[in-house]
């Protein structure tokens, strides 16, 4: 939503008209606001974001119950971190996770 984040949807119709106009003729999909992006750049980070995570997972055992992942990120990548930490839970008994 670039410029237009956190505010309600007739928002950049009302302060930007032709925003609004050039939203239309270009579709959701294609139209980028003024700081932001069209829904094919979100697809394609997403995407992204998933093959890396496919990629490092493909090496990685199962995940334990109740553990912890970290991912770093540099602003263009994510590296593992940490992988299915369970530190936080040791020491704890049955009663103690139960109401």
């Amino acid at each position: 939503m670039g410029v237009f984040e956190l505010r309600p949807s007739g928002a950049p119709a009302a302060r930007a008209p032709e925003q609004a106009v050039r939203r239309a003729l270009l579709g959701e999909w294609s139209c980028r606001p003024p700081g932001g992006e069209a829904l094919a750049d979100v697809a394609l980070r997403v995407r992204d974001f998933t093959t890396e995570l496919a990629r490092a997972a493909h090496e990685l055992p199962p995940v334990p119950d109740a553990s912890v992942t970290h991912w770093r990120g540099d602003g263009r990548h994510l590296r593992l971190a940490d992988w299915g930490q369970t530190a936080h839970l040791t020491g704890l008994s049955l009663a103690e996770g139960t109401s």
